[in-house]
């Protein structure tokens, strides 16, 4: 459905813009839990985590399309796996820093 909103949307100002404003929200919502995870871990973000937001979401987007187009290809944990491994490398520690 996802990709069947966005090809309405991108035909259709109306929808357009309320998909630009679905999608802001979306990437609020995961730029705030990273910056409050990277604070409580106390790690500075090599990327702006609105970038990381945008980041995200492209590999969920990807992931989904790609377990959509061959069930069999898509390991169940890939998203999280990937996601760790993308997040692990977007962080420096606070003390390292502080050097």
């Amino acid at each position: 459905l996802f990709i069947e909103f966005w090809v309405h949307a991108m035909r259709e100002p109306r929808l357009g813009e309320e998909f630009v404003r679905q999608r802001r929200a979306a990437r609020a919502l995961i730029a705030g839990f990273v910056e409050r995870q990277a604070a409580q871990l106390g790690i500075e973000l090599h990327a702006p985590a609105d970038q990381i937001a945008v980041a995200v979401l492209a590999l969920t987007n990807g992931i989904a399309i790609e377990q959509l187009a061959d069930p069999e290809a898509v390991d169940p944990s890939l998203f999280a796996t990937t996601l760790g491994l993308l997040l692990d490398g977007l962080q420096i520690p606070a003390v390292a820093n502080d050097r």
